[in-house]
This record gives structure tokens, sequence and C-alpha cells, in this order.
């Protein structure tokens, strides 16, 4: 969600992307994973990230602060940080459920999946290959959400009575309309 911080980690290794940008790539550094792996600790050279909405439909651009990351080649493995979001730092972000990421740059460049190569000990961004990568959410952050009890209300008589909850854990206002010939 767009305003949520976020660390990106390699899946397999105890590493997480470091606040150092090099030329082609971010480097790795240490942490220490809970043995559930649902949590981390870390130092103050891994990147927090801030989620923002992508210039492209459905992304999510990634700030580290002072620019957004992007895949930046379709002939090399490059991951570099830039001053404008562009096409190429907007991410298509998606999570199966052993929380394995995919992170998805939607520009032109072909080499555009955020991922961790554990041989160079780097984050970059390739066309396959490497190893997976996590998120986390930054310590006490949860993201924000607003959940419905159901899916659908339908009424079988004209006048019928449905009730249903609203929760969510941030401030908003919640409104029903309903677009029903009936009434």
């Amino acid at each position: 969600t767009a305003g949520d911080k976020i660390i990106i980690a390699a899946a397999e290794s105890n590493v997480a992307l470091s606040t150092t940008q090099n030329k082609n790539n971010r480097g790795a550094v240490a942490i220490t994973k809970s043995k559930e792996y649902d949590t981390i600790s870390y130092g103050a050279d891994v990147q927090i990230l801030t989620v923002e909405f992508g210039k492209v439909n459905d992304t999510f651009a990634l700030n580290t602060g002072s620019g957004y990351l992007y895949a930046a080649s379709s002939s090399e493995n490059l991951l570099r940080t830039e001053a404008t979001l562009s096409d190429n730092s907007s991410w298509t972000i998606t999570a199966d459920s052993s929380g394995l990421a995919t992170i998805k740059a939607h520009g032109d460049n072909t080499r555009n999946e955020l991922r961790y190569n554990s041989t160079s000990s780097i984050f970059s961004c390739y066309a396959s290959g490497q190893q997976n990568v996590a998120i986390y959410y930054l310590d006490g952050e949860e993201p924000d959400y607003m959940k419905v009890s159901t899916d659908t209300i339908s009424f079988t008589a004209e006048g019928g009575e449905q009730t249903f909850t609203v929760s969510n854990n941030f401030d908003a206002k919640e409104s029903v309309t309903c677009d029903n010939d009936l009434f």
C-alpha cells in the first residue's frame, strides 16, 4: 500500500538491500531472521523504502529517500536509483502464500525483476534466475486495511434489510450507496 515502509530481503539468505547504491546495483547487508522468518533484526545500513504510487496504473514506486529504484537496462543486470519517477521505476509487487515476492518493473527494460544474486552478494534486476526476495514491513507498522464482512449483498424483496460490518485500521469515512432499480 502506498505509504508503507518496507525492507527487501533475500528469501533464502540472511541479507537485505543496502543503503549503498553501487554504480550498477545495491549491495547486501547482514540481517537476522526470526526462526519463523516472519520478522528480522537489522542495522542502520539496511535500506528502508517508502512505497508510493507508480507512474503506470496498478504499480508502485520504491522511494529510497534520495530517488526511486529502477530497472536500468535490457542488456545488463542493473538496479539503479533515479531522481524522477518513470515506467522503469514503476513496479508490480506480488507475494505468494509462502512470502516470496515478485517485484517487476514495467518500463521498456527487459531485465526488470528485482532479485538477489548470492554469488556476488548484490541485489539487481534480472530477466530470469537468481534468488527470490521477500518483503518485510518496518517494525511496528501495519499496512492500512479495510475489511467488509461480506463480498456481496443481495435483496430478495423490496424493502429488505441486510447487515454488514466494515473495519479498518486508519481514519476513514465509510458510506454505502445502492445501485438498485428497485429504489
